[in-house]
């Protein structure tokens, strides 16, 4: 049976316009829409920007060989990197940069790396002021205005190390050379067309990279309502400005899922004002409050890390093997390691110095768990006080762990690790953050709400919804019955 294409992508297909914005829900088939774009045109000369290296090299199975997948940092090495492939770092050490720039207090030697890191993801050519980390402002306030010079000096000093090959005291960072390619005013001509996947999370480096080949043929492809990744300094660039007055193209039929969950989907996007609706075409997917204890390979979703940890614990305890995304040691397992030990009076046993230097004891790490209300560290106090035995069972839980998903009997991760994947059965957890709690703000109420989004469409059989969802919806329908 021949593959039957949308109206939606039939759209898509025969559109030549030479910017073309293209808003995908999730499940909407954007990648195989954009490989059906390349595959009716192979004489044009196609650049597939991937977001890291697995979705280039995922990308190089599924696109026809007109199409060169590569990500960002890829294309700047070849141009700029490989000129400092004698000096690549993959960060900077706080130690060295305090000697380098005379300083030993650790939050101004943080402020200063911080500072050259936002101006190396952004667009600009010129170390300012918003390259500094907003969470910062209230404590540069109470500083001289002589501070403020001293952080920029710092980060232009570092800057001017970093892009002098002779000079091996400050190393080049990958982000530095992909900076030093977008001030190179960039020439990717050979590519008659650019497709840019993930269009909702690149940085705005990335993107000016792009805007710069007014040559060629631009799509930019993405799902706004997946945007997830703003605290590392990611922008929607189908927002952009300069792309006002591109075509625009939508997706909005998922084949991941059914009508179930695109309620549940569009129940949640109903609170950021959206008012296209995802159509559920999957297979139909059940909504319930708890999954069956016999589905095959469930798939447990978590807002933190240590909610990841204890889920893990719990199934590993009970003889259960895991697959972790991404693997294990992505998730940070030494922290509640060493927080263990801490606890169990073993200091000396502990690992990360740090974790002494800023804490020293249990009670003062406990303490500013409850005064700053951070959910993993929150977390991390209730793994320690749920479980006996912990160090025991912390052992298990490594022992228990599987390096392929086929082996595992449950599936766990973090919503953010989750994009892109897809599972039969999924849970979601209770460590969310309530998106209508009135102390969220605006801009985080919309990030926790992406979040969510994106965990509920990874299922594809049934999903268990937590609390905070299942409030949201009956407040969704409150709301709906009102306005009726």
């Amino acid at each position: 049976m021949a593959f039957k294409w949308t109206d939606e992508q039939v759209t898509f297909l025969q559109c030549e316009d030479p910017v073309i914005r293209i808003r995908a829900f999730a499940g909407a088939a954007k990648t195989t829409s954009l490989v059906g774009y390349t595959k009716l045109r192979p004489n044009v000369r196609f650049l597939y920007l991937a977001y890291n290296k697995s979705v280039r090299d995922e990308a190089k199975e599924r696109f026809p060989r007109n199409v060169t997948p590569m990500t960002t940092h890829g294309i700047a090495y070849g141009e700029i990197g490989k000129n400092y492939k004698h000096k690549l770092a993959g960060s900077l050490r706080l130690s060295d940069v305090g000697r380098i720039i005379g300083s030993s207090n650790w939050t101004h030697i943080k402020l200063v790396v911080e500072t050259l890191n936002g101006f190396m993801a952004s667009a600009d050519s010129e170390i300012s002021g918003q390259h500094i980390p907003v969470r910062s402002h209230d404590h540069i306030k109470e500083q001289r205005l002589s501070y403020l010079d001293s952080i920029f000096s710092g980060a232009e000093m570092l800057w001017q190390k970093m892009i002098d090959p002779e000079d091996t005291e400050v190393p080049m960072l990958h982000d530095g050379y992909l900076k030093l390619f977008s001030l190179s005013n960039p020439d990717l001509s050979k590519y008659d067309a650019i497709l840019i996947d993930e269009a909702q999370d690149l940085n705005p480096v990335t993107i000016s990279i792009v805007l710069q080949q007014t040559s060629a043929r631009l799509i930019f492809c993405g799902d706004s309502h997946q945007q997830i990744y703003s605290f590392r300094g990611a922008t929607n660039a189908l927002d952009h400005p300069n792309l006002e007055g591109s075509t625009d193209l939508y997706l909005t039929q998922s084949f991941r899922f059914g009508p179930a969950v695109a309620t549940v989907a569009n129940s949640l996007l109903a609170f950021k004002g959206e008012q296209r609706k995802v159509i559920g075409s999957g297979a139909r997917t059940q909504i319930k409050t708890a999954l069956p204890a016999d589905v095959h390979q469930p798939a447990y979703i978590h807002r933190t890390v240590m909610g990841v940890i204890d889920t893990a614990i719990s199934f590993t305890s009970k003889g259960q093997k895991v697959f972790w995304v991404g693997g294990i040691e992505a998730y940070s397992i030494g922290d509640i390691e060493d927080l263990q030990r801490l606890n169990s009076k073993q200091v000396d046993q502990v690992k990360n110095k740090r974790l002494l230097n800023e804490y020293g004891d249990i009670e003062s790490y406990v303490e500013m768990a409850e005064e700053t209300s951070d959910p993993e560290m929150k977390r991390a106090v209730k793994i320690l006080n749920n479980y006996t035995n912990l160090g025991s069972r912390l052992q298990q839980m490594r022992k228990m762990s599987v390096k392929n998903q086929v082996d595992a009997d449950v599936i766990v991760t973090t919503a953010h690790r989750s994009k892109g994947l897809e599972w039969d059965y999924v849970h979601l957890a209770e460590d969310f953050i309530d998106p209508l709690d009135r102390e969220v703000d605006a801009d985080t109420k919309n990030e926790e709400i992406n979040l969510i989004y994106v965990a509920v469409t990874r299922a594809k059989l049934a999903i268990a919804l937590n609390t905070i969802v299942i409030s949201m919806l009956r407040e969704h329908t409150s709301q709906a019955s009102v306005t009726a």
